[in-house]
């Protein structure tokens, strides 16, 4: 039978464990303790004497982590039982969640921060400084007579966790196979050097999908291309696949300005490769460190929608990526000048052509 909860109780130091068992009380509860989503929260160092658990909870009080009731994995004399449990177990349990694979990290964080004490494993100090387990007992240690002010901190951060989880495994997946079935996609594959780089070409607005296309072991996508509806488009790698995207830059500025008949002014070839933006073509916004080129990023108001259609990028990927690709009536050991449609680009791979043939002469 459905038990109306008004208040949760929990010791008055929040940690990891009571913090996740309060969110899932409050985002899966609702049906088994109707109200708990709005319940308040209060804090004690006991049960009142002559109470027990059984009995707040029929008044509408639950208690959490404490006072040996269905939420304690404590034993009587207050230590740790040896059941593997913990408060964010049990409640995972008794609400039917424990399964749920958005919940799979969150819990097994849980568990081995309240049951090993080892929230944080790396040796390294900042990683340890920063780890989300230490910043909460600074918190503790900040505020000791605002718990709540703790509990609003911290639990934002876990329900921000448990939804984008839910959004890689279940609702990203969804997406990406209805935009297939709409024909918003594309994929292809180019070879740069020995590297074989995979290309996910996709029109969608959520910015969580280029994430999930890198990571999703179905896609594996080395560069996420990724049209707005507005236009602005973004070029995005997997950092760790180290994919040398200059070229791609310099035949995208290329391209733009000849859309837009703007004349750039340079000093020197090199400029067209240059970080951040070129004047001229401010559309492209070319990102080293975190090796992307944008036309606008996440937020792109103020920046102007490039004039090239998906088509030319695509085909501009396929030819700047391999740096050994050329065109068909190239001859490789003379250049033919501006019959040739990688002329105007002044590639690494041209000049060395025409250095050549110029020494051979």
């Amino acid at each position: 039978m459905p038990q109306p909860v008004h208040t949760i109780v929990i010791f008055p130091r929040p940690h990891p464990d009571n913090i996740v068992a309060i969110m899932l009380l409050k985002l899966f509860g609702e049906e088994k303790f109707p109200g708990v989503r709005n319940s308040k929260i209060e804090f004690w160092n006991s049960v009142p004497e002559g109470r027990n658990t059984d009995e707040l909870e029929s008044e509408g009080i639950l208690l959490i982590d404490m006072g040996g009731g269905k939420f304690d994995h404590h034993t009587e004399e207050g230590g740790k039982d040896n059941t593997g449990e913990c408060a964010t177990t049990l409640v995972a349990k008794y609400l039917g969640v424990e399964n749920d694979p958005a919940l799979k990290k969150l819990i097994t964080y849980v568990k081995r921060d309240d049951l090993e004490g080892k929230g944080i494993i790396s040796n390294d100090p900042i990683d340890r400084a920063f780890g989300l387990s230490g910043l909460i007992m600074n918190l503790n240690r900040e505020y000791q007579s605002e718990p709540q002010k703790i509990i609003n901190i911290v639990m934002p951060i876990f329900v921000s966790h448990y939804r984008e989880e839910r959004k890689r495994m279940t609702v990203l997946p969804q997406e990406w196979e209805k935009l297939q079935q709409e024909k918003k996609t594309d994929q292809f594959e180019v070879f740069q050097g020995k590297k074989l780089v995979k290309i996910v070409v996709v029109e969608n607005d959520d910015i969580s999908l280029v994430g999930f296309l890198r990571a999703n072991p179905d896609t594996k996508a080395d560069v996420v291309v990724q049209r707005l509806s507005s236009g602005h488009t973004n070029l995005i790698t997997r950092q760790m696949r180290d994919i040398n995207l200059k070229d791609v830059a310099v035949m995208l500025r290329i391209e733009e300005a000849r859309k837009k008949d703007a004349v750039l002014e340079i000093t020197s070839i090199d400029e067209l490769a240059k970080s951040a933006r070129l004047k001229g073509v401010e559309e492209w916004y070319y990102d080293t460190t975190a090796n992307s080129i944008q036309n606008g990023g996440i937020a792109p108001e103020g920046v102007t929608p490039t004039r090239l259609s998906l088509d030319e990028i695509k085909e501009i990927l396929k030819n700047a990526i391999d740096p050994n690709r050329l065109a068909e009536v190239c001859p490789r050991t003379s250049c033919i000048g501006a019959g040739c449609i990688f002329y105007d680009y002044h590639l690494d791979r041209c000049r060395r052509i025409q250095q050549a043939s110029v020494t051979n002469n």
